[in-house]
């Protein structure tokens, strides 16, 4: 509205005022925003009709704030799915607002522009102040704190859908929470809590023992249970199968040898359980005897009965998830008893010899013993004279012969009784040939055969009667009542010897003289120091050569072979490492002899320049003419000349990135200018390739 302005007109006249009025009048409504303008014409009137005027300009000035309103915008906000925060969409959380002039501009601290559309509140309290501005600047403001709540609840993940699990030795197994958390995650980051269970209180790990192998066949569930920092709880089952693998740890007695009882033949045994059982579960222990006692059971073998002989008891200890160990050993139950013999009936017999004979002929059981027994069947009897259970049917000699009976159960226990005989005149002649032990030998040195320096192969002989005479069978030996002399072959050789008496009565005896060879074959020819060879022209290999090894023996080579490395002629690759080469010579009886010696290839060969280097060659030049360092590359007219590098040399072996360049330049000019050599003097240049065996090229 347009003020009344003609109270504040201050007007003077010489005479005087009569009116003053403004135009237009106060009351009149103008412009329509802050700025608008208008002129007021004041006019002063005096009394005698003088009129004067002015103007005055009045400005719209808008000093109202605008209105701003809050309170309606939604503040209590859910996060937006999969995310830990709230999508502001579109204009929804903006505030109302107004003024009496126009135009209004909406702004906020968070954006700072007019909406929140977009924009990603995060959980929790965001606390926004929004301002509205009119023309003028009058502004006004409101906040609004909004709550974004995160209700979504984590992801679960459980590995599965079974984990395995082994109990331990101590039947224990041990799952923590790493084992079943399959990456649960969560839409607001890291979880608070991450737990598992098997039914009971949440931790960071369960257990599982021996007991749970038969819970539902060993399967167990356990749950996953995951919180998120906002107390959003989610969970997730997994299977876990519990196992016991480890098999039973048992520990057998060392073999028992023991004695039959007194009277039977046999023994009641104890101590022999297990020393030692241990397994991570409840076990099973059986037995099982066999051999010359057969019987089982469960527990303790000990206490059972044995019978004479060779038993076997076998011990298995199985778990609840069938694991078992088994173990063995031997009860040998020996008879020591010796046997019961009456020789009462035969402790003198005197007899006279058959007409016309050195001898007596026994007849029937007459020179036998009464009785003989023992605590085990299979006693046998014997005698010393004819080495049989009776004497039945047995030429005695003349003179004085003392016969012992000996008793000999199974188990070898004797027991003997003596009897004297006295006959006239009759006794073949007995012979007793050298123990086997003492017919075995090893060749002499260097020889394929024994020579026998002493009697130790004759045997031992006698008749009732005189003039028994010996001999043997071995033809080649040099007297036919000994073997002292006699050279015996490698191999076995079966003498027979025989005595005879003057009646013609013989009794023989054989041995086997066995001759072992024991020397080894002998190489003449084995290489003692390592054989070496340079590589082959621009290989990095060689073919190596050597003569093949020959070897002698005091019998008969039956074959020389080469048992380890390349064979000769073989191309070998140049290497640090030398190559082993083994020839085995083996005689006819089998004793074998080792070759053994090194081989090795070295790279000799030096590198060389590729075929487009040009090396330079010796020049005289000016002293402003000297050459750079390079050397000329390519062929033709298109050379170009730069430094020396690797791709421009090459080696048999090394490549050209392994080697080693080395340029080197030596002057003879001197520093005195006055001299002559600071102006005529040599410029020596030298380039160097080496390869990795050390072999160089050098230009200079």
């Amino acid at each position: 509205m347009v003020p009344n302005l003609v109270p504040e007109v201050v007007a003077t006249d010489n005479c005087e005022v009569a009116t003053i009025t403004q135009s237009p009048l106060a009351g009149t409504s103008f412009g329509s925003a802050h700025g608008d303008m208008i002129f007021v014409t004041i006019t002063v009137t005096d009394i005698y009709g003088n009129v004067e005027t002015c103007k005055v300009k009045l400005t719209l000035h808008d000093d109202e704030n605008p209105t701003i309103d809050c309170s309606q915008i939604p503040t209590a906000l859910n996060n937006t799915p999969g995310y830990c925060h709230y999508f502001v969409p579109g204009f929804n959380l903006n505030p109302t607002y107004g003024d009496n002039c126009g135009p209004l501009v909406l702004t906020n601290n968070l954006t700072g522009n007019n909406t929140l559309g977009g924009t990603p509140l995060a959980v929790g309290s965001t606390t926004v102040i929004w301002m509205v501005t009119d023309a003028a600047g009058n502004t006004a403001t409101c906040s609004v704190t909004y709550v974004v709540t995160d209700n979504e609840p984590p992801v679960a993940r459980c590995q599965g859908p079974v984990i395995d699990i082994v109990l331990d030795g101590d039947g224990l197994a041990q799952l923590t929470v790493a084992d079943v958390n399959n990456d649960s995650w969560d839409n607001c980051g890291p979880l608070s809590r991450t737990e598992i269970s098997r039914g009971g209180a949440f931790g960071q790990w369960v257990y599982f023992s021996c007991a749970d192998i038969f819970i539902n066949n060993g399967i167990i569930d356990v749950i996953l249970e995951v919180e998120d920092q906002h107390n959003n709880v989610s969970q997730c089952t997994t299977q876990v199968a519990v196992y016991d693998l480890e098999s039973p740890v048992i520990t057998c007695p060392n073999g028992i040898e023991t004695t039959t009882d007194p009277g039977v033949c046999t023994a009641v045994v104890n101590g022999i359980a297990l020393q030692y059982v241990h397994d991570n579960c409840p076990v099973t222990i059986t037995y099982e005897i066999t051999g010359a006692t057969i019987k089982s059971g469960t527990g303790d073998a000990s206490g059972s009965v044995f019978n004479k002989g060779v038993s076997v008891v076998t011990y298995t200890v199985v778990d609840e998830s069938g694991n078992s160990a088994v173990c063995s050993f031997d009860v040998e139950v020996y008879d020591e008893e010796n046997p019961i013999i009456d020789c009462t009936n035969i402790v003198n017999i005197v007899r006279s010899n058959n007409t016309d004979e050195c001898s007596y002929t026994v007849v029937g059981t007459e020179f036998d013993p009464s009785f003989f027994s023992d605590n085990c069947p299979g006693a046998t009897i014997s005698n010393n004279y004819n080495n049989s259970p009776s004497l039945a049917g047995a030429e005695f000699p003349v003179g004085l012969t003392i016969v012992i009976w000996t008793v000999t159960d199974a188990s070898g226990n004797t027991v003997t009784c003596s009897s004297k005989v006295t006959v006239n005149d009759t006794q073949l002649p007995t012979i007793t040939c050298p123990t086997a032990n003492a017919t075995q030998f090893v060749n002499d040195v260097d020889q394929c055969s024994k020579t026998i320096l002493d009697g130790s192969l004759d045997p031992a002989f006698a008749d009732n009667c005189p003039d028994a005479t010996i001999t043997h069978n071995y033809v080649t030996a040099p007297n036919p009542w000994t073997l002292a002399g006699a050279n015996f072959p490698v191999g076995s050789t079966t003498v027979i010897w025989t005595v005879k008496d003057k009646a013609g009565n013989t009794a023989s005896c054989s041995i086997t003289v066995v001759v072992t060879d024991t020397q080894v074959p002998e190489f003449v020819n084995c290489p003692t120091t390592m054989v070496m060879v340079g590589n082959d022209v621009d290989q990095c290999s060689g073919k190596v050569n050597w003569s093949i090894p020959v070897a002698e023996d005091n019998c008969d080579i039956l074959s020389i072979l080469q048992t380890g490395g390349p064979a000769s002629g073989t191309i070998i690759n140049v290497s640090p490492n030398p190559i082993t080469i083994t020839y085995t010579a083996t005689d006819i009886h089998g004793n074998t002899a080792l070759c053994t010696f090194q081989v090795l290839v070295v790279d000799t060969q030096n590198p060389e320049f590729d075929a487009d280097i040009t090396m330079p060659n010796d020049i005289t030049v000016e002293c402003n003419a000297i050459p750079t360092n390079c050397v000329w590359h390519g062929n033709g007219g298109q050379l170009i000349c730069s430094p020396l590098v690797n791709s421009d040399v090459h080696d048999n072996c090394t490549a050209p990135q392994d080697l080693v360049i080395t340029f080197t330049e030596t002057s003879t000019q001197c520093a005195n200018q006055a001299q002559c050599c600071f102006y005529n003097y040599t410029i020596t240049r030298t380039w160097k390739v080496t390869d990795q065996a050390g072999n160089m090229l050098v230009h200079t």
